[in-house]
């Protein structure tokens, strides 16, 4: 616990590994250290659009899939919700769902990720009426229920499709 509480300032201050970290520590629980924290929530934004653009961020390049993780995390918490989507990211997590990733080995996972990001997000009712105004971003979930290989992109599919109120839909392809 001490060295996440020495990740804190550096998480707060906007430094993207620190970010990333206390996103996955406490993301998913409402701890008042790191809900609401405007300056954690756009560095992890601005990182994860990093990985779909496909840009360095101070050197560094990083990881789609550990990146989506992180903010699926951060979207656990009821506190970070309306936060996250003030700072757009429904327009990020659409990005990185329907923009083609080339050569990845690991796009199952990060699939994963994106509609367990989804899924965290579509509680909030505001952010569930603005999801299920995207036809290509449901039909995209539709499409990953049902396809994928990956059991756990499926089963966060699922539950996105179900907390959306989608799960019976026909898919539209």
């Amino acid at each position: 616990m001490q060295a996440i509480e020495s990740l804190l300032p550096l998480a707060k201050a906007g430094h993207p590994e620190a970010a990333c970290a206390v996103a996955n520590v406490f993301g998913q629980d409402d701890d008042p250290r790191v809900a609401v924290n405007e300056k954690l929530v756009k560095t992890l934004l601005q990182i994860v659009k990093s990985t779909v653009d496909k840009t360095v961020i101070s050197g560094t390049r990083f990881i789609r899939r550990h990146m989506l993780m992180s903010l699926s995390n951060l979207a656990a918490s009821e506190a970070n919700k309306a936060l996250l989507c003030r700072h757009g990211a429904l327009n990020v997590i659409r990005q990185a769902a329907l923009s083609p990733v080339g050569e990845d080995p690991h796009k199952q996972e990060t699939d994963s990720f994106i509609a367990k990001c989804i899924w965290n997000l579509a509680f909030s009712d505001e952010v569930r009426e603005k999801i299920n105004a995207d036809q290509e971003l449901v039909n995209w979930l539709k499409t990953l229920q049902l396809r994928s290989l990956n059991e756990t992109a499926r089963k966060n599919a699922a539950g996105a499709l179900f907390t959306l109120d989608q799960a019976s839909n026909q898919v539209c392809l």
